[in-house]
């Protein structure tokens, strides 16, 4: 291992990649504020300040503090420790891998992370998946440093490190038993001891931990739909669409090649096809989406630019770029015509808001939302009181008001009737049809997702 990191040390240059790298990461800061919330969003405001017995502790304390330090609930400043954890994660790559893989392509690996639009949504969102990224990233670094030397303690420290960040999202979990069984399934010689002595270690203190694990996903069931095989095939689709099929494809080839030419850190290219399975198979128990496999993001990019890192100068340049050029049209769209990948919650309520008659009653989807923009200061946001609920789990709440001669104001993504039970969203989209007239649209352009929003209005005389 310490040959191949001389020789990248000494072959092709490493250090514009990583220089681009840092800078395309600033990004993350850019419009930070602009985009709508939308209801996770709104969710982490209202358990951050009201919640309890929450499964992210570290992450809401560092939302609570970056509002405390800005006055303020803004989007920015609820954002704003998630665009820190974002940017920070591209060095944290290259520092994570260069020891085993050589710098070139820690470097490039960096800076496929910072161009990804998935990373800069992520970032951009007052969540927690790049908080975990980041920690999960300085235990990955550490643990294969530890690794490396062949010291149990060392490994084992990083690797609890890795699971300390599942205080920020509990999938970080995935990626500290995906290095662990990477290590054990096909690690060379030391590799393979140690992660046996780690696993030894950690088998009493998983059985401790049972517990909680059960409570965890007791409540991560509930919170989620039955799932079966249609969920594991989603987040499949989900995932290879948004590292962008180009990339996805690279990382197989990339791991093929290190398998075949034997190289000593291959077995850590198996840390995503673990990690992706392991999420499998939870998607099977409840519905799963990609972001619960964000963690493994920055050891797709590794195996992406593996084959092409060291070899011929064109191929060491053409391949990089061929690979970044899909990502960093990805990201341009993001901040032009895809408008943050964010509905236009903001813009609707407010159209709908404004235009209101003294009495008129406003139903909205992710109320939580609307209420946000509509009563400043609000954050018990789980609660709304100037919007009402029109949801699928809420699905008749809308005909009490509907049989009255109130007048209404509906908001509402009709994506997401796709989701009700068919008889249901058949008798509101008659309703809307036969009542009511369609306001405004609120259209964004983007390939493979419907954001639309559309504002309808019932008045007396309807």
């Amino acid at each position: 291992m310490t040959a191949v990191h001389s020789q990248s040390r000494a072959g092709a240059p490493w250090r514009p990649w990583l220089l681009a790298a840092c800078l395309v990461a600033l990004t993350r800061f850019w419009h930070l504020g602009s985009w709508s919330l939308w209801y996770d969003e709104a969710l982490t405001l209202a358990d951050g300040w009201h919640g309890s017995d929450l499964s992210n502790p570290l992450g809401y304390a560092l939302v609570r503090a970056a509002a405390a330090l800005w006055g303020e609930t803004s989007p920015l400043a609820l954002r704003l420790p998630a665009a820190l954890a974002g940017w920070l994660a591209v060095p944290l790559t290259f520092w994570a891998f260069r020891g085993v893989a050589g710098d070139r392509r820690a470097a490039l690996a960096a800076l496929l992370l910072a161009l990804s639009p998935w990373a800069l949504y992520w970032s951009q969102n007052a969540r927690f998946y790049t908080m975990a990224l980041a920690l999960g990233l300085a235990g990955t670094g550490l643990f294969l440093r530890g690794m490396k030397r062949g010291s149990t303690p060392r490994a084992g420290i990083a690797l609890a490190l890795v699971c300390l960040a599942a205080l920020f999202h509990p999938t970080a979990i995935l990626l500290a038993l995906a290095l662990l069984g990477a290590g054990l399934v096909a690690g060379p010689g030391e590799v393979r001891r140690v992660a046996a002595r780690l696993a030894l270690i950690a088998l009493p203190l998983a059985l401790l931990a049972v517990p909680w694990g059960l409570h965890a996903v007791s409540r991560w069931m509930a919170a989620k739909d039955t799932a079966g095989p249609g969920s594991a095939l989603h987040l499949a689709l989900s995932t290879g669409f948004l590292l962008t099929p180009p990339l996805a494809l690279a990382a197989a080839v990339g791991t093929l090649t290190a398998w075949r030419s034997r190289h000593p850190s291959r077995w850590l290219l198996l840390v995503p096809i673990l990690g992706g399975s392991a999420a499998a198979l939870a998607a099977l128990l409840a519905a799963s989406s990609a972001q619960y496999v964000f963690v493994l993001l920055p050891l797709v990019a590794l195996a992406a630019v593996w084959p092409f890192a060291e070899g011929p100068p064109l191929a060491r340049t053409a391949w990089p770029l061929l690979l970044a050029a899909p990502l960093a049209s990805g990201s341009v769209l993001y901040f032009t015509s895809h408008h943050g990948e964010r509905p236009r919650w903001e813009e609707a309520y407010r159209f709908a808001w404004e235009r209101r008659g003294e009495g008129d009653l406003l139903l909205g989807m992710q109320a939580s939302v609307g209420e946000y923009y509509l009563a400043p200061g609000t954050t018990d946001l789980r609660h709304p009181t100037t919007v009402a609920w029109l949801e699928r789990t809420q699905s008749h709440a809308w005909k009490r008001w509907a049989e009255r001669e109130r007048p209404l104001w509906i908001v509402l993504r009709p994506a997401f009737l796709a989701l009700w039970k068919p008889e249901e969203r058949s008798e509101l989209e008659r309703f809307l049809r036969e009542h009511c007239r369609l306001m405004k649209r609120f259209p964004i352009s983007m390939e493979g997702r419907d954001l639309d929003l559309e504002v309808y209005y019932r008045g007396r005389e309807e």
